[in-house]
């Protein structure tokens, strides 16, 4: 999986062959072979009970400001559970004020100064009963600004500061206008606790995991390479949960965390689509749903090691790639209708998704023959294209162990 905060840059000595990727995920169900829900389920929930999830990655560690926090999995089972954030996003792809928040934030650009105003839900308090303050706005900004080796430090370094004076109201300044402005201050890292933090090693502090929590859940225990569970915030100010807890395991091989499904041991499973997951829709009380999403599968290519340091022959491995015969014997079992995608985005982005690649479908070995043979290389008498005394020969290195990446490869 990609790292959460972005991806590589898009620049003209790069060419990316795309595919598309769908995530997949299982649950089962209890006595609701329909799916549809009970309209007074909302009034009859029950309280305590626990449930076990199956999970493929884990974080290389949980400080969600130092770079070995990348795993977008540590962001679902963890951070957004115990760390506060400003804004939540909404499942119709909208900014909705958290409960941190006592009104919506205030965004002011009169005079050519862009300033943010949050104002702090006065019951909002750590687990330690502290309350969360303008001055964890504070410390927050300048760790990432300043105390932090990741590379995506951006929007943190367009803030020329934070007034604390009232403590629960921060002032957030910026050097220009800043769009995306409501994407700091939460999102993959939060906000963290300047009381317990200041003047502290963050790092080695949170590396291993933490106990304060601002969320409502609370980190209980993190064994590495095993499990990950959470217990209820008991001073979390609003909507507690209603489970006594919730166990991620930790499998990073698919068919295994698959066959931890069927066999009851987890409730739940996200994997990444692969064939075989089809005999998971005939299983019983089990809810099977595949569907296009953000993220993507790709070839990443090493624009400065031969022979891809030629733009001609990475042009024609696009032109030899059949990108759709992937895409089908990889998906189509999972979801009949996926289709591979042709830009950096995918068609869940809406009217933002283009098809720039399109050119590079379908095959055509015509134009192979044109690139390459205008770029110095012949083919020699085993069908392989040479150059120099030296053959077009690329290495690829992938996930080992993941089934479908090593069936993309034998496609390629």
């Amino acid at each position: 999986m990609r790292d959460v905060r972005g991806m590589k840059a898009l620049t003209a000595a790069l060419l990316a062959l795309l595919m598309v990727s769908a995530a997949c995920g299982s649950s089962k169900k209890n006595n609701n072979s329909s799916g549809t829900s009970n309209t007074t389920a909302a009034t009859q929930v029950k309280q305590g009970g626990d449930l076990v999830f199956g999970a493929e990655q884990e974080p290389d560690c949980m400080d969600w400001i130092g770079s070995c926090s990348g795993a977008a999995w540590g962001v679902y089972t963890v951070q957004a559970l115990t760390m506060p954030r400003s804004f939540d996003f909404t499942s119709d792809a909208k900014y909705k004020a958290s409960p941190l928040m006592a009104s919506d934030p205030v965004l002011d650009t009169s005079g050519g100064t862009q300033k943010v105003t949050y104002k702090i839900n006065s019951k909002a308090v750590w687990d330690d009963g502290q309350p969360i303050t303008s001055h964890d706005y504070k410390y927050t900004w300048d760790q990432i600004a300043n105390g932090s080796d990741i590379y995506d430090k951006t929007g943190y370094d367009q803030i020329t500061g934070v007034d604390d004076t009232d403590p629960h109201t921060a002032v957030v300044t910026f050097k220009a206008n800043f769009p995306d402005w409501r994407d700091l201050f939460g999102g993959f890292y939060g906000i963290f606790p300047s009381h317990l933090l200041e003047g502290k090693d963050r790092d080695a502090t949170m590396k291993d995991g933490y106990t304060f929590s601002g969320g409502p859940w609370k980190l209980d225990h993190w064994t590495k390479g095993v499990e990950t569970k959470l217990v209820p915030n008991p001073m979390y100010w609003d909507k507690k949960p209603n489970l006594n807890s919730i166990t991620f395991k930790l499998e990073s091989d698919t068919a295994a965390e698959q066959a931890a499904y069927q066999s009851g041991q987890v409730s739940a499973v996200y994997p990444q689509a692969q064939p075989g997951q089809e005999k998971l829709k005939g299983l019983p009380d089990t809810s099977f749903d595949a569907v296009s999403g953000l993220s993507y599968e790709g070839l990443w290519l090493n624009t400065t090691k031969p022979p891809l340091d030629s733009l001609k022959v990475r042009q024609a491995l696009a032109y030899a790639t059949d990108r759709d015969a992937i895409v089908k014997q990889l998906f189509s079992p999972v979801q009949p209708d996926i289709k591979r995608i042709d830009s950096f985005m995918t068609p869940a982005f809406g009217a933002a998704y283009t098809t720039d690649f399109s050119q590079y479908s379908p095959v055509n070995l015509g134009k192979v023959t044109d690139l390459m043979t205008s770029d110095g290389w012949a083919k020699g008498a085993d069908g392989i294209w040479a150059k120099g005394g030296k053959k077009a020969e690329l290495e690829i290195k992938s996930t080992t162990g993941n089934k479908r990446r090593e069936l993309t490869e034998q496609i390629l």
